[in-house]
């Protein structure tokens, strides 16, 4: 029996690492290609931005590492590595933002993420 936590964190994980894939795919320079759509590039950061850091990562952190570290001390550097990864995580996706910034070289070519 699987747990239904446990089956909604397995399928947000799928999902970004689907959307990871293809962020990657869209990035990357094909021959032919002038211009990365910059558009499809913000809204996959705005994405990874809002799921993750807001949601996926606040969620987990605050239900389920909070009984795991309670109920089995032994993980709990497991733990603080895991955390350590989601606040690489967001900053990775704020210098993507801003590395898409600096390649539009005009504010007015994207929009900015929302607050």
């Amino acid at each position: 029996m699987q747990y239904p936590a446990l089956t909604i964190i397995l399928e947000e994980h799928a999902a970004l690492a689907s959307v990871l894939h293809t962020l990657r795919a869209a990035a990357t320079p094909r021959m032919g290609d002038a211009t990365p759509d910059f558009e499809f590039l913000r809204s996959m950061l705005f994405y990874m931005d809002e799921i993750p850091a807001r949601q996926h990562h606040a969620l987990e952190e605050q239900f389920l590492f909070r009984k795991i570290r309670e109920r089995c001390p032994p993980l709990r550097p497991v733990l603080d590595r895991l955390e350590a990864e989601h606040a690489r995580g967001e900053v990775t996706v704020l210098e993507r933002w801003q590395a898409i910034r600096r390649c539009c070289n005009a504010s007015s070519a994207i929009r900015p993420l929302a607050a």
